[in-house]
């Protein structure tokens, strides 16, 4: 391990899901480490890839596995004896990161608005040809 706290990078071997894949999109092997609000995978010979750590939402580990999820993602990451360690500093720079975040007033990735509700009065076999439906959208005007 480089150094103490959490700034430190810690050797792992990673794969990364899609949710809407079962298959892994990527397995490296490199460093994991936290840079500014994103968790930073390095690996051995690919650019280096961000994960927003407001977009985590589930942190556990069992044994020397780390399990991160969110909403369009699932990250398994093995770190061996420091898995408990990068588990703990985790949840505390999570939580540190959604406070400002929801202080400004973002969405986070799990609140998702409702749908709206499709308007019916617009909707009409004719719409397509602007000739008949010109003076449909349009209210009749008000005569003194």
């Amino acid at each position: 391990m480089e150094s103490e706290g959490p700034m430190t990078a810690w050797p792992m071997k990673c794969y990364y899901y899609r949710k809407t894949n079962s298959l892994p999109k990527f397995r490296v092997g490199g460093t994991v480490s936290i840079y500014r609000s994103q968790l930073c995978l390095r690996p051995k010979f690919f650019k280096p890839f961000f994960v927003d750590l407001v977009s985590i939402g589930y942190i556990e580990s069992q044994e020397n596995l780390l399990d991160l999820r969110g909403c369009q993602f699932r990250l398994m990451i093995s770190l061996g004896e420091f898995c408990e360690e990068v588990r703990d500093w985790l949840r505390v720079i999570v939580l540190r990161a959604r406070v400002p975040h929801t202080l400004l007033g973002r969405p986070l990735d799990w609140q998702v608005e409702e749908p709206r509700q499709m308007d019916m009065s617009a909707v009409s076999p004719l719409s397509c040809f602007k000739l008949w439906t010109k003076n449909r959208a349009q209210k009749p005007a008000i005569e003194y």
